[in-house]
């Protein structure tokens, strides 16, 4: 005779079979799901109008944003507690960018302005623009990047061209031909720092020697789109997050090949790629209102974190040593996520072999 208890034991068990049986055969199920799963453990308001930009220092305890109200605020992740805010812009901040050991926090602007602002003092300590440095850019500024030795400030906007300064005296250092249209993103290679990428809406994307100030090699257009930029972690790739619905592809870009277009279709413009510090996700924030996220170098889907009321996601990090995601939001807010890793894989059930079977495969 089965107990009430056992009754409910084996509904359970096969409701649980069930669910199994369903994501391994079903696709659309999947596709909802995604096969990596995500618990969100915070949030905060960190602006009342929508966030345009983000930034995270190297060791993930800070974070920076920056409204479209041109305020930038500075956040203990760990706390969600404010640390700074600075004001001085007089357009909308394109880009921000820490200093590797977080004593510094770099923003450009459409009112042609850099600014160098000192997480020391909260104050700001230099500011580049036409009136105040010599050979500055003509047009207003898209991107910043500092080197991992935190010595070099390269710089890119609508005037084609990118340029490097030290970070601490404010000295020019080289500038950078070779884009024929606007500079909208810029990243050093963390593993090789001589090396710095730099993508334009002319679609293609340069690879400099900083230490030599002259190009690497190009990589032709060929509908990248970049608008975002970043090396993977040992190197060895380059991703590239588009705008006009172009996605998310993997480079190597030695052999300036396109290795991978991440699974999944991404629309609208893709506003943020990063990398997990170990180099095996990559996330990315775009107009689609999601943050995606990939296996690397596989470039395979593994969940889309989406919600239609927040906005585009305007900003990507990992902390936590790639165990935790951030996005920032149109809506104003930051989210956070800890990523646990669990994937169910079904694998196939062996056939029973055919006798003979061998002998008639000749």
């Amino acid at each position: 005779m089965v107990t009430e208890r056992e009754k409910k034991v084996i509904i359970a068990v096969l409701v649980l079979l069930g669910l199994i049986l369903l994501w391994a055969f079903s696709e659309p199920f999947r596709s909802r799901l995604g096969e990596g799963v995500v618990v969100k453990i915070g949030m905060w308001k960190a602006h009342e109008t929508p966030i345009v930009r983000m930034a995270v220092s190297v060791d993930g305890k800070r974070l920076a944003t920056v409204g479209k109200d041109k305020v930038i605020k500075v956040w203990d992740v760990d706390r969600r507690s404010l640390l700074a805010t600075f004001e001085g812009h007089q357009e909308r901040v394109t880009c921000l960018a820490f200093s590797p050991d977080a004593s510094r926090l770099v923003s450009g602007s459409v009112d042609q302005t850099v600014r160098v602002w000192s997480l020391m003092t909260g104050q700001q300590e230099r500011v580049f623009s036409p009136e105040t440095t010599e050979d500055w850019h003509s047009g207003w500024i898209e991107a910043v990047a500092i080197s991992p030795d935190g010595n070099i400030l390269a710089t890119g906007g609508r005037d084609t061209a990118v340029k490097l300064w030290d970070l601490s005296s404010g000295k020019p250092l080289a500038t950078l031909w070779g884009h024929q249209d606007t500079v909208t993103s810029l990243a050093f290679s963390k593993a090789e720092p001589h090396f710095l990428a730099s993508g334009s809406t002319d679609g293609a994307i340069w690879i400099w020697d900083v230490k030599k100030a002259e190009p690497y090699l190009q990589i032709p257009p060929h509908g990248l789109n970049p608008q975002s930029i970043v090396f993977s972690p040992d190197g060895k790739y380059l991703v590239v997050g588009s705008y006009a619905t172009a996605g998310v592809r993997i480079l190597d870009w030695r052999k300036a090949k396109v290795l991978k277009w991440c699974d999944g279709v991404v629309e609208g413009t893709v506003w943020e790629v990063t990398y997990s510090p170990d180099g095996r996700l990559i996330a990315a924030g775009s107009g689609d209102n999601g943050l995606w996220l990939w296996s690397s170098p596989s470039g395979h889907w593994i969940r889309t974190i989406k919600d239609e009321y927040w906005g585009d996601v305007r900003g990507v990090a990992f902390t936590d040593n790639g165990k935790v995601v951030i996005g920032a939001f149109e809506d104003g807010t930051v989210r956070l996520w800890r990523i646990t890793g669990l994937r169910i894989h079904i694998p196939a059930p062996k056939l029973p072999s055919v006798p003979g079977g061998e002998e008639h495969a000749h």
